[in-house]
């Protein structure tokens, strides 16, 4: 009986992790551009705030959420 081949999905799982882990590491290579976006705009809105010192907190918030977000495709 032959073995069965299992290489692609040990392959899709490897990529899979490792863009979990990028993710976790706040790295933004492995998010699409709808979640690049939302990590940017909440960056830049609380760039703002800070230089006209205002409160960043629900920016901050903002950004937690975008982070936590990011599904594995």
């Amino acid at each position: 009986m032959a073995k069965p081949d299992t290489h692609r999905l040990d392959r899709a799982i490897r990529e899979t992790t490792s863009k979990l882990e990028a993710v976790l590491n706040r790295e933004m290579w492995p998010l699409d551009g709808r979640e690049r976006r939302t990590v940017l705009a909440a960056h830049a809105s609380g760039s703002y705030r800070i230089t006209r010192g205002r409160s960043t907190s629900s920016t901050e918030q903002r950004i937690d959420a975008a982070w936590s977000a990011p599904r594995p495709r």
